[in-house]
């Protein structure tokens, strides 16, 4: 039984030892975790996130550890982001939970919707370089936000917005450089016969 708990001490020490050893960055051996795989031991270093592999009889080998990922990775440069509405406006029909790249931004800019739930719909804007220009916005029936680009203000609004029994809601999202009207694009009928009453 001895034997047995001295082995498994050295078995824990001894790569400890040998990283440190070999590694100024292995000073302190209280804060790594092992792990024996098949292709190797592995060392990760919790406090930078360092992580060596040793394999068989060979040198310690630094490899590129999944917690460094994210600090590693350098910002991608801004790729520039356009839109061009010849007509003024674009209009895209789009279901719940779907992106899509905004026509005329040669795909660099998408919409983002979420569930169409309650008469309301979630709205983000993000660019090809992960920037959102418009946050998640609820947005009703003819609503819209803004949001801008290149110093201009850009305007999307939801309308027709269908909550279907069977199948996917669905709305329209249309962009534009003009303000929208927020009004309902279908008359009301009291004021169709108001109209009329009027004429005669």
């Amino acid at each position: 039984m001895k034997r047995l708990s001295f082995l498994l001490i050295a078995f824990a020490i001894y790569p400890i030892l040998a990283l440190a050893g070999t590694n100024e960055d292995a000073s302190n051996v209280g804060r790594y975790d092992i792990a024996a795989t098949n292709e190797g031991l592995y060392f990760l270093d919790t406090a930078t996130g360092s992580l060596w592999i040793k394999r068989g009889q060979g040198a310690w080998v630094k490899i590129e550890s999944p917690v460094t990922w994210k600090s590693n990775k350098k910002s991608q440069s801004n790729k520039p982001v356009t839109l061009t509405l010849p007509q003024g406006r674009v209009t895209m029909p789009m279901i719940q939970r779907e992106r899509r790249k905004i026509p005329g931004s040669s795909g660099t800019l998408s919409v983002q919707l979420g569930d169409i739930t309650a008469g309301q719909v979630f709205v983000e804007v993000v660019d090809i370089n992960g920037n959102y220009l418009a946050t998640r916005t609820s947005l009703k029936n003819n609503e819209f936000l803004k949001f801008e680009l290149d110093g201009k203000d850009v305007y999307l609004q939801i309308f027709d917005m269908v909550n279907n029994l069977i199948g996917e809601d669905i709305c329209k999202v249309r962009l534009s450089f003009e303000k929208p009207n927020k009004e309902s694009k279908k008359e009301n009928p009291e004021k169709a016969i108001e109209k009329q009453s009027n004429k005669s």
